[in-house]
């Protein structure tokens, strides 16, 4: 992560993701630093415990669930946050 620089993240988020597909969701995100701008990104997919966002090129996946950890990457990069495909743990929520 050399070069990004630091960040600040307050989050709460609730979803429901099925198949891949969020079908409910709600939240109040608020970012500073390299991630500033990512509380307006469009989601792009959710999996068990994370709902994904993108903004030009970064994905970030905001953790829904108690115990879930903050990821991002590179949207280049493909695979499932925290288990592969490039993605950083920025925090633990």
């Amino acid at each position: 992560m050399d070069g990004w620089g630091s960040f600040t993240a307050i989050i709460n988020q609730t979803a429901v993701v099925q198949g891949g597909e969020v079908t409910s969701e709600t939240h109040t995100l608020s970012f500073s630093g390299f991630l500033s701008g990512m509380e307006n990104a469009p989601i792009v997919a959710g999996d068990d415990l994370h709902i994904i966002y993108r903004r030009g090129k970064i994905d970030l996946a905001v953790p829904y669930i108690d115990g879930a950890n903050l990821y991002f990457r590179k949207n280049n990069a493909a695979g499932t946050p925290g288990r592969s495909g490039g993605w950083y743990r920025l925090c633990e929520m």
